[in-house]
């Protein structure tokens, strides 16, 4: 029987990202998990080994995506911490040290601190990232060594926890093909303020920024290349208006009248989607209808 290359597999298991039911059906027993047993079971972690068959594939080099948060859900209810936080240091371990990861996902909720530092010793598995959700009070050593080995995110998120550790900006300057670029809760820009004069060639969706003199700034230097912009802050309508000129996509809080719109429609040409938080009147409905382009669908 022809077999699958590996390629192919790796193609067929993102597909199944989401999957889960699926996916499941793929979770064999495999002996790299013997190698934290011992220590898991020190802990009051029981695992058992299903079928003494071995499996017909290393299951684990396949895994190219990641989610501390999704393992977590995993174990949630069959663990108890600090057990937990331990089972999923043991996860990750086991996971980073035979697989090539595409998709990391490093945001954890406030009950849960794991440690990520030995990470920087398989940073191979690492080098193929196309996207990287992390919390800014990571160790800046890892930081550094992102930046130096993973320069080709697309997806970028950051969800701030305190100050902004060293590093990061580094990490985030070091990307050549960053699309996508997310900073969730952030409280302060002085240690962001060298962001705000970047500009990234093929930036072009921003989203879920607080600070409006960030985004203005980010707006202004990378505004032709944005395609989507999510903000919860309507006081950047018109900079999104006079430099965001290919927008497909906004969402603001709300428009402070009716020709904010009708300047944003008239100059965004290619917008086909708006969204708000809040209640749209029956007037900016009406300028919505007139000045919208064929292309408008909301």
């Amino acid at each position: 029987m022809t077999q699958l290359t590996v390629d192919c597999l790796s193609d067929i298991f993102e597909y199944l990202e989401n999957d889960k039911e699926t996916l499941y059906s793929c979770l064999l027993a495999n002996r790299l998990w013997c190698e934290s047993r011992a220590l898991l079971h020190e802990n009051g972690i029981s695992i058992t080994t299903p079928t003494l068959n071995p499996p017909l594939f290393n299951y684990l080099s396949f895994c190219k995506v990641l989610s501390i948060c999704t393992i977590d859900h995993i174990i949630l209810f069959s663990i108890k911490p600090p057990q937990r936080i331990l089972a999923i240091q043991e996860i990750l371990k086991m996971i980073v040290r035979i697989s090539s990861l595409k998709k990391l996902d490093c945001i954890v909720t406030v009950d849960i601190r794991v440690d990520l530092s030995h990470l920087s010793r398989v940073i191979d598995c690492l080098k193929d990232l196309s996207l990287l959700k992390i919390n800014s009070n990571l160790d800046f050593k890892l930081f550094y060594i992102l930046s130096q080995n993973c320069q080709n995110i697309k997806s970028f998120a950051i969800q701030f926890k305190s100050c902004v550790l060293r590093g990061l900006t580094d990490l985030i300057f070091s990307q050549n093909n960053l699309m996508h670029l997310s900073l969730m809760r952030l409280n302060s820009i002085s240690s962001l303020s060298s962001l705000i004069t970047k500009t990234f060639r093929h930036l072009n969706q921003v989203r879920n920024l607080w600070k409006p003199r960030i985004l203005g700034q980010i707006s202004r230097n990378n505004g032709k290349n944005l395609r989507e912009l999510y903000t919860d802050d309507d006081s950047l309508n018109l900079a999104s208006a006079k430099f965001c000129l290919n927008l497909f996509s906004l969402l603001t809080a709300k428009f402070v009248n009716t020709e904010e719109l009708k300047l944003i429609l008239d100059n965004c040409r290619q917008l086909e989607s708006i969204q708000v938080f809040y209640h749209v009147g029956k007037e900016s409905l009406e300028v919505v209808t007139k000045y919208s382009q064929k292309n408008f669908m909301n």
